[in-house]
């Protein structure tokens, strides 16, 4: 027998704490409880001291969402998160794994369901059925799909054009006249590096390039 998963159990109502902690001490040294929160900052606190193998989080903390919190939990130490939830909404599931989350189980699953995530979650592996991997893979493959794409449409401007832009970030809400003159050229060149500029980032005006440069531009 090696060393038992170490967990910190994370739900706002005390009941289901109570009864996944029963859950888990049932299993003998298997699993051992390491820690019990009901809000994230305690959780926080605790999964930086404790730095246990799997933080069991519910999604919904009453007043907090999980989801928006997971960047803040990952940073707490090497712990794997396993989501626990009652929400059916499939996106909703989908999203926890894609913020990094490494599985996500409904609280209407059996038991055995749970124990059997808490030790794939546990040993780094995924826990979420097939269609969601389909799902959070063919997501992130669009994403940088068209990431690459915007990144190869920014090659294309030329060192002027990029002048143009860096001189619009500067100061969005400037006449064309004044963003001229800071880039050291005349207001007619200005508006041709724009026009120019809308149509090899494909975008329609100066607000529509702002938001694009805002987002991708370095």
């Amino acid at each position: 027998m090696g060393e038992p998963i170490t967990i910190l159990l994370v739900d706002d109502h005390k009941t289901v704490l109570w009864g996944l902690q029963q859950l888990m001490e049932s299993q003998g040294s298997r699993l051992k409880v390491v820690g019990l929160a009901s809000e994230p900052k305690e959780a926080m606190a605790l999964a930086s001291s404790l730095n246990p193998d799997v933080i069991l989080l519910d999604i919904d903390l009453g007043q907090w969402n999980s989801l928006d919190l997971l960047p803040e939990f990952k940073k707490c130490g090497q712990s794997n998160i396993l989501m626990i939830t009652g929400v059916r909404d499939q996106l909703i599931l989908d999203d926890a794994i894609a913020r990094g989350a490494r599985g996500v189980v409904r609280k209407e699953e059996s038991t055995d369901i749970l124990l059997r995530a808490i030790e794939k979650v546990a040993a780094g592996q995924i826990w979420v059925d097939r269609e969601s991997t389909a799902r959070v893979f063919d997501s992130l493959i669009e994403k940088e799909t068209k990431k690459s794409f915007e990144e190869e449409r920014l090659l294309t401007l030329t060192p002027k054009e990029r002048k143009v832009i860096e001189v619009l970030l500067s100061d969005s809400t400037a006449p064309n006249k004044v963003l001229a003159e800071r880039a050291t050229m005349s207001e007619f060149t200005f508006r041709n590096h724009l026009s120019s500029i809308y149509q090899k980032l494909q975008v329609e005006n100066r607000l529509g390039l702002y938001v694009f440069a805002s987002k991708h531009y370095r």
